[in-house]
């Protein structure tokens, strides 16, 4: 049985009563956890959170279940942080998990912000699916023109499923002080059949086991074009295989990936898609964290920025491209909103007017996104979020540990409050 590979961002959960709070980050076994949650009615039942854990992975065929030979043999742990008056809210919650991991050196708090204030660009070299590429002299007349717009200190993703020589592209970053990633999987994908439990055969996607050779495939592209790499995969998703004659838990697949993730880092940048946790202190930057919660559609819940108060002024980190968004303007008020990078992802080639990956598109856009967040943003890089709240409806604010406070107005009218007065649809810094 191949299990569905998830999203593992950060092994954490928190309650909150009147001016009281706990938060317990699960910091053993979390790959093979899973949250439950319950509200209470506010009569009998009372709102609940707890941690499950899947110690013997299992899978029911026709009404039988069947139970993997090699359960989980290691250690489960939970650390509670016990919370209260004015510190009884999301934003200390993620403070105190921060603290904890980076105890436990998951996470470093030693990251250097030198340089100007960045630009997350994901550069489509070419594709498979939509028939577009980009060359290397389209790709630089792009650059060129992001550079002379003001924006300079770029990231460029290179997106490239040809893997041509990027040797050129690799001397005009170098030349212009900026810095160029290849987006890679470290998993392999394919047509494979994995045998379940239950001894049918499964089609899989994913094929695990290629992960070492992966790893020293891209640490020789790394060196042959003085570049960073964008692992497009592990960030975003943690597969387990449980099969009849070889299995790997979740949990295992973790330690593994980290002590890959160690190997490529020393060889030079890492970014990632995606913000599982135990992949972060490998990373520079990270691209396409959520930006809501699916958990949204329903009433009863809404999203709160817990992860980005854990990785403010650790790592920057960038919402999915802006032009890819169906509301570009929200994307762009929420992510300065959240501290988040500017990201948008596009191709040169011929101009087509009706396609948002096309950068003409929303390279204006682009230029003036950015000129608002180095402005609003650009010194607090380093700084730890410390308050976040909806002052009113559609009106929230964002604090940052230097006292620097946030405003974003979503609604179409202006909105005051504690006498200051937000435009529509805009932002103010209040230092």
């Amino acid at each position: 049985h191949k299990s569905t590979p998830r999203a593992f961002y950060t092994g954490a959960f928190g309650i909150k009563s009147s001016g009281s709070a706990l938060v317990c980050l699960i910091d053993s076994g979390a790959a093979i956890a899973s949250v439950k949650a319950r509200k209470g009615d506010g009569e009998k039942n009372c709102s609940s959170v707890g941690a499950v854990f899947e110690i013997t992975s299992c899978v029911t065929r026709e009404s039988t279940l069947y139970l993997s030979k090699n359960p989980y043999k290691g250690s489960v742990g939970l650390t509670y942080r016990f919370l209260n008056s004015d510190n009884a809210d999301y934003i200390t919650m993620a403070g105190a998990c921060r603290e904890i991991l980076i105890r436990q050196g998951m996470l470093t708090d030693t990251q250097s912000f030198s340089g100007a204030y960045p630009f997350n660009l994901s550069l489509i070299g070419s594709t498979e699916d939509k028939g577009i590429t980009t060359s290397d002299d389209e790709a630089q007349e792009l650059l060129t023109a992001l550079i002379t717009k003001g924006i300079g200190s770029i990231r460029v993703m290179l997106r490239d499923t040809q893997e041509r020589d990027a040797g050129e592209l690799s001397s005009f970053t170098v030349k212009n002080g900026l810095s160029l990633y290849l987006c890679r999987s470290l998993f392999s994908y394919g047509n494979k059949s994995d045998t379940a439990l239950s001894g049918e055969k499964i089609s899989s996607g994913l094929i695990t086991g290629r992960e070492e050779k992966n790893t020293g495939d891209i640490i020789s592209l790394m060196r042959e074009y003085s570049a960073g790499v964008v692992l497009t995969d592990c960030g975003s998703v943690l597969p387990g295989s449980y099969g009849k004659f070889k299995s790997k838990s979740r949990q295992e697949s973790l330690e593994d990936i980290s002590a890959l993730c160690t190997a490529l880092s020393s060889h030079g940048s890492l970014a990632l898609q995606g913000a599982n946790i135990y992949t972060l202190k490998y990373a520079d930057a990270v691209l396409n964290i959520p930006e809501s919660s699916p958990l949204e559609k329903y009433s009863c819940c809404s999203s709160v920025p817990f992860l980005q108060g854990i990785l403010h002024g650790i790592c920057d980190y960038s919402f999915t491209a802006v032009n890819l968004s169906d509301d570009p303007v929200s994307s762009m008020l929420r992510a300065i909103e959240y501290g988040a990078a500017p990201h948008y992802e596009w191709y040169f080639g011929e101009y087509e007017q009706e396609d948002n990956l096309h950068y003409m598109n929303s390279l204006s856009q682009a230029r003036l996104l950015y000129e608002n967040m180095k402005k609003l943003l650009g010194d607090l890089r380093d700084q730890r979020i410390t308050a976040h709240e909806i002052t009113k409806e559609n009106l929230s604010r964002t604090v940052y540990s230097s006292g620097a406070e946030i405003y974003v107005n979503y609604s179409d009218k202006a909105i005051s409050v504690g006498g200051i007065t937000v435009d529509p649809c805009s932002f103010l810094r209040v230092n």
